[in-house]
């Protein structure tokens, strides 16, 4: 299989655990402020105030540094699932067409592996039935198209073998 050419494959998937981090950040740099709002006035000396603010607005930079490496990892983390999951949807949509020719596969690294493997077994398996239906089909096909040349040859027999009956009189 060819690398993605995207890191974000589902939106909805991916976005939902990159939300998180930034929720974190909020809650974390607004309890930081509220912190300080609470406190400042019971610093003393004022310098002290400038201090502490640097020291939130400090650590509220880090906060929101480590939130964004920790998205970027997030969606590292997730597009080996999302990834998966967008190959098995379409190779889903690819049987309920009738295409069975195609393999089921993802990228050997992505999870859900176990999970193509299993779709694999039994798309390999629908092909089989259908290929053993289509022979099938097809016997039954010669053997209606035999039947007219069965029922001459068993009413040529039938007249060989009947006695001819005496023309009624």
């Amino acid at each position: 299989m060819q690398p993605r050419q995207k890191f974000i494959v589902d939106w909805r998937f991916q976005l939902r655990y990159i939300q998180v981090w930034f929720w974190v950040a909020a809650i974390v740099i607004g309890t930081l402020f509220i912190f300080y709002l609470v406190v400042r006035n019971q610093l003393r000396p004022p310098e002290m105030r400038e201090v502490v603010l640097e020291m939130v607005w400090g650590f509220s930079a880090y906060v929101i540094l480590a939130c964004v490496l920790l998205a970027l990892i997030t969606v590292l983390a997730t597009h080996k699932v999302a990834g998966a999951a967008f190959n098995l949807t379409r190779s889903i949509d690819r049987l309920k067409r009738n295409d069975l020719g195609t393999a089921i596969s993802v990228r050997p690294k992505d999870h859900l592996q176990n999970l193509a493997d299993g779709l694999e077994e039994l798309r390999v398996e629908i092909q089989k039935r259908h290929e053993t239906l289509q022979a099938q089909v097809a016997e039954l096909e010669r053997l209606k198209a035999s039947l007219p040349a069965a029922g001459e040859i068993a009413a040529k027999i039938q007249a060989q073998i009947a006695p001819q009956a005496p023309p009624a009189s």
